[in-house]
């Protein structure tokens, strides 16, 4: 099993015609990107967030000041394998979304819910929306359908929502995956 730190994972929802908030690895950052920035610790473990691992910047030079920080120090028990830095976003909700292959059942099941961000383990499985996927059918439109519903997501949302579920789900399966995530 193949591990990927967030900014190879951000490459290949990318690549998959997924959007993803322009950003760099700190060493080779994009020369026009500044403003608020968000700069991120590269490691192979959770909770970054609470660890001091995810932190925000007003400005470009601010960002590789933190960006220094971070990759100076272990987060943790982790070693920071490297910072990413990326645009901040102005998020007003946070979802979850992922594309599994769940090995008891065989086949690819699909994970979203209203209640993304930190603590998504901490989320009552009652407040996430299932939807198995038989790699003989594949993903149907009710099955997307379904799940942007359950997320309460109406006209251009949840159309976006929805298009954002079949891109998941077509990433999972072109990149041979185990879990491909959005969170948030």
């Amino acid at each position: 099993m193949i591990k990927l730190l967030e900014h190879e994972g951000k490459a290949l929802l990318s690549a998959c015609g997924i959007a993803v908030p322009e950003g760099g690895l700190y060493r080779a950052l994009p020369p026009g990107l500044d403003g608020p920035l968000v700069v991120k610790a590269q490691v192979f473990s959770g909770g970054r967030g609470k660890a001091g691992g995810i932190r925000f910047a007003g400005s470009r030079d601010e960002a590789l000041r933190i960006a220094a920080e971070i990759g100076a120090q272990p987060l943790g028990p982790a070693r920071v394998e490297d910072v990413y830095i990326e645009r901040r976003l102005d998020i007003v909700r946070e979802y979850y979304l992922a594309a599994l292959v769940d090995r008891d059942l065989g086949m690819p099941v699909l994970l979203a819910s209203t209640q993304g961000g930190m603590d998504i383990e901490a989320v009552p499985p009652g407040q996430i929306v299932r939807q198995r996927v038989d790699p003989l059918i594949g993903l149907q439109p009710f099955m997307v359908e379904r799940i942007v519903r359950a997320v309460g997501l109406v006209e251009e949302q949840g159309r976006a929502f929805g298009r954002l579920v079949e891109q998941v789900y077509a990433a999972l399966v072109a990149k041979d995956a185990e879990l491909v995530e959005i969170n948030p």
